[in-house]
Order: structure tokens, then sequence, then C-alpha cells
């Protein structure tokens, strides 16, 4: 299905859960076992058009279920920075999933950070104990049928997040960009900003990496980014 569905990115998420304390042998030192668990998401959007005006819904959903994995660490035994060897678990078990290697630094520090928090809460010479640390990874694929409802998404995202630490580039940069006469043979017939079609020789802004816009469009988005909307090129200053 995601055939029809040509463009698309990735993003994950992570939950923790620590449940009682597991029935075990009296231990040496406190044991935190992280029990990881990884479902995949994908979902299908289309940009259509409402009351209010344009608006992102997700038209279709699949999920997958992998297994699980365990990895346990020990009380003091976890570094900071985290070492290679500490590391090295949690790799395997990303390794196993299937993860996106670029998500895999950020998963890293997030259960770290979580194995820490659980070790500092320890009341000192309190009884030793086996904790059990749910690990819940959810890998999400999200898919479009054109660049500019992948845009839009993109676009919302960013408004939603408050991400706008993009450093802006100067207005006066639009002006020195190349002017271009539409032709509708061209395989773009709408701009992935506005979402709005081109006209026939209407003058349009062409980017160094070959994408063009509406001028007025390009205007607004270089006010907050640097990168091309489509295939994120970084503009020159």
């Amino acid at each position: 299905m995601s055939d029809a569905w040509p463009h698309q990115f990735s993003d994950f998420g992570v939950e923790f859960s620590l449940s009682s304390p597991l029935p075990s042998a009296p231990q040496s030192s406190t044991l935190v076992q992280l029990k990881f668990s990884c479902k995949r998401m994908h979902k299908f959007y289309s940009v259509s058009e409402d009351q209010t005006g344009e608006s992102i819904q997700e038209i279709d959903g699949e999920e997958e279920f992998c297994d699980f994995q365990d990895v346990i660490f020990e009380e003091n035994s976890v570094l900071n920075p985290a070492s290679p060897a500490q590391l090295l678990p949690i790799y395997r078990v990303l390794e196993h999933f299937n993860l996106r290697s670029e998500f895999h630094r950020t998963i890293f520090d997030k259960v770290i950070a979580k194995v820490r928090e659980i070790f500092s809460g320890l009341r000192q010479g309190s009884e030793r104990q086996l904790l059990n640390l749910s690990v819940k990874i959810t890998d999400y694929t999200f898919y479009f049928r054109s660049e500019s409802e992948y845009v839009y998404h993109m676009g919302l995202r960013l408004l939603e997040e408050g991400n706008f630490r993009m450093i802006p580039t100067k207005e006066s940069f639009v002006g020195t960009l190349e002017t271009k006469v539409y032709n509708m043979k061209e395989a773009a017939e709408s701009c992935a900003i506005c979402l709005e079609d081109f006209l026939q020789e209407e003058l349009l802004k062409l980017m160094p990496c070959n994408h063009f816009y509406h001028e007025k469009c390009i205007k607004k988005w270089v006010e907050k980014s640097r990168y091309c909307p489509i295939c994120r090129c970084e503009l020159p200053i």
C-alpha cells in the first residue's frame, strides 16, 4: 500500500512504566530489569478542505508488534556519561527491533536517564531488590501522496512543537533568487508551501536546489527557516 504514498518521514516515541519489585532471591545490589517492546505504526495522511480551510486527516493506519527483549542494569553501574559497554546491550535491542539508526542516540539518552532517575530515588540502605521497568517504543512512519501534503504536515508539526530553532535567513535573500516562468508541463503543479496550484506563465522564485515557490510564500518561509521546505537543502546566507 505504501507504494502509492511515496513521501514519508519517520518518528518514534518512548514510554516508561515501573512496576512493583519482582519476587526473587536476595540481591547483592538493586537491579533494574528493562523489558523492551516495540510497536510499529504506519499512518497514511491526506490534505482535505472543510469549512475552516485546509486540514490534514489520517485516513488509514496499520500496526505491527515486535517481541520482547530484556536488559539488566545494576545499581551504581550506570556511569555519567554512559560508557560504550552500557550502551551495547541497548544497541543490540534496537538493532533487533530494526529501528532506524538516527533514533538510537536519543533512545539511549532517554533510557539511561530513566535508569539513573530510578537509582537516585532509592533510599539509602533500602532493601536490595529487582525492579521491572517496561520500555515501550513506538516506531512511526507517516505516508503522504504528494510533496505538498508532506510539507503541509511538517509545517503543522513545527507549529505544534514550537520548533523554530532553525536560524532565520535575511528576507533580502529572496531578491537574489532567479525568477522562473511556470510551464504547466512542469512536474510540480502546486506550491508546496501554500498548496495552491501554479498558473500558466506565473512568475515563481527558483531555489538553488531547483524547487520553486510563489515569491510571497518563500518570503514568509525564510522568516523562520533557512532550509528548502521540500528537500531540506540549506540556503546560502
